[in-house]
């Protein structure tokens, strides 16, 4: 009977001298931050050199590490997650955005078109709809924005598009907050809270989540002024989007004007948009914006 016991004590501890290394093998701490090309399928991911001017990636065949040099003008690298969650890197350009002005008055004008195939995918139906606008900004931040947007059905093509009116407006208080309000459509009726800050007139640099902006090419003009172009792209499975700022930098002040702002969507090879609006500016220094609110907002 003992020796049954030491036996199965014997085995017992075999056992657990297993478990234990098993669980010892697998809490290793794991390795971040290092491209791995070894693994039994293709490492699809790709990471920043050390330094930050080139970036790394796996070969196909022998399953290295190959590293791609970046160069002026796109001298630093950088990375970002894909749709796929890989981890994908590329050549940039560093320069920094600019801001847009802080305060004035700007106005454009432009067209929102749809492109995408009926029912049976053989016939292309095209349609197209004038879009306007303008905000205005005080040093006081009071704010006005004016804008019309365009929506297409997607149920029926053949419908025309519907633009719709959009007002918003920002009030200073004497306690430093704002009273915003809001009107959408063609009622005169306003929407009415309390805020704390105004928005910038005009945040053209947010998109989304979706890409970053690169400084795509330059000229300089006069009067230290340089033309630049700036880009942003991404392609999420079968779809890619992509949008483009034309600016006039100025070094003296350190903003950018806006010119011109082109957005391009197409959703697998059936369905494209694109809006383009045309952009003029006119500083208003420290002069009230100009706006009536009860002229406006009828429950003012």
């Amino acid at each position: 009977m003992e020796g049954k016991l030491s036996a199965m004590n014997l085995v017992s501890f075999l056992i657990l001298m297993l478990v234990q290394s098993t669980v010892s093998y697998h809490e290793e701490p794991e390795k971040h931050g290092e491209l791995d090309c070894s693994i039994g399928y293709h490492n699809y991911n790709q990471e920043c050199t050390a330094e930050g001017d080139g970036y790394k990636y796996c070969t196909w065949k022998s399953k290295s590490i190959a590293i791609t040099q970046c160069t002026a003008p796109k001298s630093q690298c950088r990375c970002s997650e894909n749709w796929w969650y890989e981890m994908k890197c590329g050549c940039y350009n560093p320069a920094k955005t600019p801001p847009f002005p802080e305060t004035g008055v700007i106005r454009w004008s432009g067209q929102h078109e749809d492109k995408q195939y009926n029912d049976t995918g053989r016939n292309l139906v095209y349609r197209v709809a004038t879009i306007n606008g303008h905000i205005r900004r005080d040093t006081a931040g009071a704010y006005f924005l004016n804008e019309s947007k365009a929506s297409f059905s997607w149920r029926d093509l053949h419908a025309k598009p519907v633009v719709t009116n959009e007002i918003t407006i920002f009030q200073p208080t004497d306690d430093g907050s704002f009273l915003k309000y809001s009107r959408n459509g063609k009622t005169n009726k306003c929407s009415v809270e309390i805020v704390q800050k105004s928005p910038k007139l005009l945040s053209g640099w947010y998109i989304n989540s979706w890409g970053l902006w690169e400084l795509d090419s330059e000229k300089e003009n006069k009067n230290d002024v340089i033309a630049q172009v700036w880009k942003r792209g991404y392609w999420a499975d079968d779809h890619r989007y992509n949008w483009e700022w034309q600016i006039d930098y100025d070094s003296d002040k350190n903003h950018g004007v806006p010119k011109k702002f082109v957005e391009w969507a197409d959703d697998d090879s059936s369905h494209w948009h694109q809006i383009t609006k045309t952009y003029k500016y006119v500083p208003i220094g420290d002069s009230d914006i100009g706006i009536n609110i009860d002229d406006l907002c009828y429950n003012n």
